[in-house]
């Protein structure tokens, strides 16, 4: 298996709440990606007040490296737990009860999307470029810190109406896959597909196929 990761973007969560004693009162909560969490990875998260709390309680999820910034401001990261399809925050200040809370959506991640390098479908590629490039792979929809599992992937060459198939059980290219880029001649059809990709929540994606020619 192979890992592959991104940068992530953080969520902000904003709450603005008025405090009488140790009660709590109507809040007001603004989220950036419409108040979304990604299932299986660690989703950043900010909390500011204008009322103070000590405690962060998650539901349907789990908290990741809490930290409290003053009385009014707290950081973590929330992993929506494998069955949910909410995740809710709340906050208390010692056994006050809670009478606000922000709740988030659990959304599967999309399906990633493969490159060989820097090309794009129906590329015609050099000699060299074929030698020095690899596949690589990401979802667009994310800019996360994100591990992808690669469970292979196959790449067809047509050469004179002859098609061979290469078999790979990562993301690297086989020396088998390499011999058969080298000694393909141009015109040559290259071809990859079953390209199996597991995301962070456990789910296998095929992601798209990618059709080649060798200049």
């Amino acid at each position: 298996m192979h890992l592959m990761k991104f940068t992530r973007t953080a969520l902000v969560l904003l709450l603005t709440s008025s405090c009488t004693a140790l009660s709590w009162g109507q809040a007001t909560v603004a989220a950036l990606n419409q108040n979304l969490l990604w299932a299986g990875i660690e989703n950043p998260v900010n909390i500011t007040s204008v009322a103070p709390f000590d405690d962060v309680r998650i539901t349907g999820g789990t908290a990741v490296a809490l930290e409290f910034k003053g009385d009014r401001h707290a950081g973590l990261s929330i992993v929506p737990n494998p069955d949910s399809e909410t995740v809710s925050v709340a906050m208390r200040l010692g056994e006050a009860a809670v009478t606000s809370a922000a709740v988030f959506r659990v959304k599967a991640l999309p399906s990633p999307v493969v490159r060989f390098g820097r090309a794009t479908e129906g590329d015609s590629l050099t000699s060299e470029e074929l030698a020095s490039s690899s596949l690589r792979a990401w979802v667009p929809e994310l800019n996360e810190d994100v591990e992808l599992i690669w469970h292979g992937f196959i790449l067809n060459t047509l050469v004179d109406g002859t098609i061979e198939q290469y078999t790979s059980e990562g993301s690297q290219l086989t020396d088998a896959m390499r011999q058969a880029l080298a000694e393909a001649p141009s015109g040559s059809g290259l071809f990859f597909n079953g390209l199996d990709i597991e995301t962070p929540d456990g789910h296998r994606h095929e992601a798209p196929n990618i059709l080649l020619f060798k200049q």
